[in-house]
């Protein structure tokens, strides 16, 4: 069967966004797992941020040091 010109588009779209997908999962996973571990050591009063600033933070900051 032959692809449309959508599902060819769609199939190249997936294929190049697939790795910097799976890339920004792996980061996100880091940067939970490491505040995680704060909170462990620290009570890390959040300042009235939700958690998912935070963990938007940490991933800024990790992708930088890259």
């Amino acid at each position: 069967m032959n692809k449309t010109k959508e599902q060819k588009y769609n199939d190249m779209f997936d294929r190049i966004c697939k790795p910097e997908i799976a890339r920004l999962k792996k980061i996100e996973a880091v940067a939970v797992e490491i505040l995680k571990r704060l909170n462990n050591i620290v009570n890390i009063d959040y300042c009235g941020l939700d958690e998912c600033h935070l963990i938007n933070t940490i991933q800024r900051a990790i992708s930088e040091s890259e």
